[in-house]
């Protein structure tokens, strides 16, 4: 890229961001409503194992009210379900369909599902009201990031939270392309992607500031070949990878961006690396 197109680029960021073309809440909501039905089959499949090798942390916690905060289609609610079987659970989400399958993998019972976002469904509850506070792949979508405080808030004294969230560096392949797809069609972006997921561990660690203590935690990554799909783009909208940041530009209907997209990843990619954090911490 020469100067002038630099120019260009910053230029037209400056302006979107100057009118308020951010990615919102509202945009991350709006993909997982449309991916829901596919989700588990095309992506949680491949966070199954990590998600529960990470709730193997806090099994010996024995918790009696718990929130589980993004809990999507309900697949790491199950699981809470499972280890703590007597326990209170509530899960939130802002996707009605996300919802919706989780009602029907959870049923009834004793769960209580709540629809909104991750900052205002927090203020909803109690102070003191959870003993574990869960966040699994959501706390990065939180737009405001007061929502720590409400977080510290809700939890009993003692209490505990448990992350697991994305690195900064994840899915780099998709980031890079998404990039590119940009830059080659500067006319058709829409929307200034704003949300970052954290960088390593210190940096989640001063989000959270110092009303919490570490207890432990860990990292890892996971690689998924993509070389077998026949429509790179497509499964990769099934999956959230790109939730909320396919509006930056139209994705789902522009021919020629798709075009630009699937043709460069294809030859630059053969697979995706994933690449994760965990964090236990308690309640100061």
């Amino acid at each position: 890229m020469n100067v002038v197109e630099l120019v260009k680029v910053n230029f037209t960021l400056l302006l979107l961001c100057l009118q308020g073309r951010f990615v919102e809440t509202s945009d991350f909501q709006r993909s997982y409503d449309s991916l829901a039905s596919s989700y588990d089959d095309e992506w949680y499949v491949h966070l199954d194992h990590v998600t529960t090798d990470i709730i193997d942390n806090v099994k010996d916690l024995k918790p009696t009210c718990v929130l589980d905060a993004g809990c999507g289609t309900g697949s790491s609610t199950l699981k809470l379900k499972n280890m703590c079987p007597n326990a209170f659970i509530t899960g939130l989400d802002f996707s009605k369909e996300m919802l919706a399958k989780a009602k029907k993998k959870l049923g009834v019972d004793n769960r209580l599902l709540v629809r909104d976002s991750l900052e205002n469904g927090i203020k909803r509850f109690s102070d003191s009201q959870f003993d574990l506070v869960t966040c699994f792949w959501s706390l990065g979508y939180a737009k405001d990031k007061r929502v720590h405080k409400h977080i510290h808030r809700i939890l009993a004294d003692k209490g505990y939270l448990l992350i697991l969230t994305n690195k900064q560096n994840t899915l780099k392949a998709v980031r890079q392309t998404m990039k590119y797809t940009m830059f080659e069609h500067l006319e058709s972006v829409d929307k200034v992607p704003l949300h970052k997921f954290p960088k390593d561990k210190e940096h989640l660690l001063s989000l959270l500031g110092k009303g919490f203590a570490e207890v432990k935690s860990g990292e890892d990554s996971f690689v998924i070949n993509v070389s077998e799909k026949k429509n790179v783009l497509d499964w990769i909208l099934s999956t959230g990878i790109l939730a909320g940041y396919e509006y930056i530009l139209d994705l789902r209907k522009d021919k020629k961006c798709r075009e630009t997209f699937e043709k460069y990843f294809k030859e630059n990619f053969t697979e995706l690396a994933h690449n994760y954090m965990w964090l236990l911490v308690q309640k100061q």
